[in-house]
């Protein structure tokens, strides 16, 4: 990220401005127990992200988008048909929406902050998970 940063941002600033959209984790801000390194490099892009739009705003306005979990084809290995769906309808029933995250809502998400429709959002990391982030609800 750093580096399509270091060399992408002078090309954008020559041609006027526009946007960067990085793609980090809602791990950044729920971590696991005995799972270090992935939160932390994810939780450096979203400290990027500001930076970035702090450093170049206003020709360059900068966001992240933080997805949960996302179901994508090669995360899927070599599971059986009948092993993924139980798969990821385990992981469905943890999210509020009971259901997962597509990889075109992600795409549409990094859509609308690359248009200018999104033009007053800069420096934020935008989490894209079901609502799994405030699914930690106890009741009293």
């Amino acid at each position: 990220y750093f580096r399509f940063a270091k060399y992408s941002i002078p090309l954008i600033l020559e041609s006027g401005g526009g946007t960067i959209v990085n793609i980090s984790s809602g791990a950044a801000f729920k971590v696991l127990k005995d799972f270090c390194v992935y939160p932390v490099t994810k939780a450096a892009i979203n400290a990027l992200t500001r930076t970035l739009a702090i450093d170049f705003s206003p020709k360059i306005r900068t966001n992240a988008i933080c997805p949960g979990f996302v179901r994508i084809a090669n995360s899927e290995g070599t599971r059986t048909s009948e092993e993924i769906k139980n798969w990821i309808n385990g992981i469905a029933v943890r999210y509020p929406l009971k259901r997962v995250c597509t990889v075109d809502e992600i795409a549409n998400v990094a859509l609308f902050l690359a248009c200018d429709d999104s033009s007053y959002i800069n420096g934020q990391s935008i989490i894209v998970d079901g609502g799994n982030m405030i699914s930690d609800v106890h009741e009293f």
